[in-house]
């Protein structure tokens, strides 16, 4: 039981930092000098869905390595970049 806390504290704090990883990305998109400047609901969604796919590849890291995990970034990038803007277009 005390492994799973540990590993799921440690996945959060993981998933919490891949998402301010993609916060320097939102001030140049944004034309921004500081956090401040980035629309508060941009926030919101660069932390929660960062962190959802951030929690899946936590957990996929755990039960089937590093390829996968990266594997579900790539994915999430081409869904997000590619096909989304395809589907809105």
């Amino acid at each position: 039981m005390q492994k799973g806390i540990v590993l799921w504290t440690a996945n959060s704090i993981a998933a919490l930092a891949f998402g301010v990883g993609h916060l320097p990305t939102m001030m140049v998109l944004y034309g921004v000098r500081s956090l401040a400047g980035i629309p508060p609901l941009v926030l919101v969604e660069v932390f929660l869905l960062n962190g959802i796919l951030g929690l899946v590849s936590g957990v996929w890291y755990r039960r089937h390595g590093l390829i996968a995990a990266s594997g579900i970034h790539f994915w999430g990038d081409i869904v997000w970049h590619v096909i989304w803007p395809l589907l809105l277009g």
